[in-house]
């Protein structure tokens, strides 16, 4: 998208985040800036020049809290958004999208769910406390990841791609869900947590190894300080340095320029009132 479209985007993105916040200081539930966010609040105060999304993290019980909460949110502004709330979501993790927008990732533009320019919120949860456990949750957790991915993935695979998803897709979402629970209850006192339905955290950084690889400290979620992120202030871990070598490693220089790009390719991006880019 140009340049203008993905500002504007930015900003709408933005008075979700500010959203999120208010509801989340006025009910005591700890949330954190996360991933390019948290990086661009450090490096930038603000966006990274060319991402296109905001990512936040709470820890399972803070974001049962905030999704309980939901009704508190402004429905002018925005609204939460998970399987529970939309039975044709199928991420294992929710959105706050603003409301009166519409934003079709390209490539799922045949996925009925809500649309509308968005936040993730993942819930982060724990992992076993040895290596052979995480080994092994990984790879639940990847076919359940890529059995619900299948709906997306078949319809613009080829050859054993897309019999290997034609294979997955006969498995039901609602038996992908209630897998997905399962792992959820487990390892609930873990020292490290991960977003289960996301590859690991820590293979973003190739220098990480052992059970570092699989999930993050929880105290990255847990003790905070304000951050100015576009002339606002919101939360991320107090130990920048700590969550964004981990995530980033070398996290203050800046890509070469061809790295430099979206994350998210729209087929059809609508802010509010109407106006908005189409096929960008």
């Amino acid at each position: 998208m140009d340049n203008n479209t993905l500002r504007r985007l930015q900003l709408t993105e933005l008075e979700v985040l500010t959203e999120l916040d208010r509801v989340c200081r006025e009910n005591d539930i700890e949330y954190v800036i996360a991933f390019g966010t948290m990086l661009g609040a450090v490096r930038h105060n603000g966006f990274i020049p060319w991402d296109d999304d905001i990512d936040v993290m709470m820890t399972r019980p803070a974001y049962e809290k905030f999704k309980g909460l939901r009704d508190k949110l402004n429905p002018e502004i925005a609204y939460f958004q998970d399987h529970d709330t939309d039975s044709s979501y199928i991420w294992g993790y929710g959105k706050l999208r603003r409301t009166g927008t519409r934003y079709v990732r390209a490539g799922q533009e045949h996925i009925k769910s809500n649309t509308g320019i968005f936040i993730d919120v993942f819930p982060m949860d724990g992992i076993p406390r040895g290596l052979i456990g995480c080994f092994f949750q990984d790879i639940r957790l990847y076919f359940i990841r890529k059995t619900l991915w299948s709906r997306v993935g078949y319809k613009n695979a080829r050859g054993v791609e897309r019999l290997f998803y034609g294979f997955l897709k006969r498995f039901s979402v609602e038996g992908c869900f209630k897998a997905l629970n399962k792992e959820i209850a487990k390892n609930t006192d873990s020292d490290r947590v991960r977003i289960l339905m996301m590859p690991c955290d820590g293979k973003a950084n190739k220098l990480n190894r052992g059970r570092k690889k699989y999930g993050m400290e929880k105290r990255f979620l847990t003790s905070r300080a304000l951050y100015l992120f576009e002339n606002k202030y919101f939360y991320g871990t107090k130990d920048f340095d700590g969550v964004l070598n981990y995530l980033f490693n070398d996290y203050m220089t800046l890509p070469p320029e061809e790295k430099r790009v979206q994350n998210s390719p729209a087929a059809e991006i609508v802010f509010c009132g109407g106006a908005g880019d189409h096929g960008k």
